[in-house]
């Protein structure tokens, strides 16, 4: 069971990328409200910040491996808004 939690929180974490990811390296339009709410999510306290945690840990990877770093700076612009 333990085993089957883990990999949906990587599911998850890959799901949330598919969704701001974009085209050549670059984030979808969407990804200018979605990485705000994400963020934001890390100041909710109903929301487990382990298991949270786990699933950005997940999400960032994935960008590191398909975002260009020059393409990057809508991430770093929505993670210090919040």
């Amino acid at each position: 069971m333990f085993f089957g939690i883990w990999q949906g929180v990587a599911g998850c974490g890959r799901l949330l990328f598919e969704v701001i990811h974009g085209v050549a390296g670059q984030f979808h339009s969407c990804a200018a409200v979605m990485l705000p709410l994400v963020f934001e999510m890390l100041a909710d306290k109903s929301v487990s910040q382990s298991l949270l945690f786990e699933v950005l840990g997940y999400l960032v990877a994935a960008m590191v491996k398909l975002i260009q770093p020059k393409k990057s700076g809508l991430f770093w612009m929505s993670a210090f808004v919040c």
